[in-house]
C-alpha cells in the first residue's frame, strides 16, 4: 500500500477556489494559518493564553447548493490589531488604531477613520477605499481587478509606488523620494487615485 503524503494544493489555488465559494479551501486557508496567528500573538504577548485570547474567529458554513447570506458586525477596541480574511463579501473598517490587515478574495474594501501605523488591504476582485485620519507609516493596497482610493493628511510627505497595468494612475500627495510614510498601491485593471483627506 502507498500512502501520499503533501501539503495540498498552494494557498494561491485555496485563494481562487474560496473566491468561487469553496468554504472548504477557506476552512483550508485558515487551519494552514492560524497556527502562525497564534505564534505572533503569542510572541507579543509570551503568555499562550493571553495569545488565545487575543483572537476572535468567525466562521460560517453553508450546505451545497442553499442560500446562504451571513453578516458579522463586530465591534472592537480601537487599538486592536485586526485581521479579516473573507472569501467573498464586503470588509468595512472604520476608526481603527492598531495595525490592520484585510483581504477578500471577491468583495470590496470600504476603511474610513483610520489612525493606524500600518495597513495592509487586498482583494482579488474588488474595490479599495481606505481614508486615514493621521498619516501612516505604510500602507499597502492592491486588488487584481477594482480601483484602488487611498485619503491620507496632507501634513505627510510620502513615497509613492503606484501602478495600474490597464487604468489611469493619479497622485496628488506631498511626495519625497524617502519620506517615512510609504503607500504601495497596485490594481491589474482599475484606477488608482493617492490624495490628501
Amino acid at each position: 500500500m502507498k500512502v501520499a503524503v503533501g501539503r495540498g494544493p498552494g494557498d494561491s489555488a485555496l485563494w481562487s477556489r474560496a473566491a468561487q465559494g469553496d468554504h472548504d479551501a477557506f476552512g483550508q486557508l485558515f487551519d494552514r494559518h492560524s497556527g502562525a496567528v497564534y505564534s505572533y500573538l503569542f510572541r507579543l504577548t509570551a503568555n499562550w493564553s493571553e495569545a488565545r485570547r487575543g483572537v476572535l474567529e468567525l466562521f460560517y458554513n453553508c450546505d451545497p447548493g442553499t442560500a446562504c447570506r451571513v453578516a458579522f458586525d463586530v465591534a472592537v477596541p480601537r487599538a486592536v490589531n485586526v485581521i479579516v480574511h473573507s472569501a467573498v463579501g464586503q470588509i468595512r473598517l472604520a476608526g481603527l488604531t492598531g495595525t490592520v490587515t484585510a483581504y477578500t478574495g471577491t468583495g470590496q474594501i470600504q476603511a474610513t477613520g483610520l489612525s493606524v501605523r500600518s495597513a495592509e488591504l487586498g482583494t482579488g476582485t474588488g474595490l479599495i477605499s481606505a481614508g486615514f485620519t493621521v498619516p501612516p507609516r505604510r500602507i499597502v493596497a492592491s486588488t487584481g481587478v477594482g480601483s484602488v482610493t487611498i485619503r491620507v493628511p496632507a501634513t505627510g510627505r510620502y513615497q509613492v509606488a503606484a501602478s495600474a497595468q490597464l487604468g489611469p494612475v493619479t497622485v496628488t500627495v506631498p511626495r519625497l523620494p524617502r519620506a517615512g510614510h510609504v503607500i504601495q498601491a497596485r490594481t491589474g485593471t482599475g484606477t488608482i487615485t493617492i490624495t490628501d483627506s
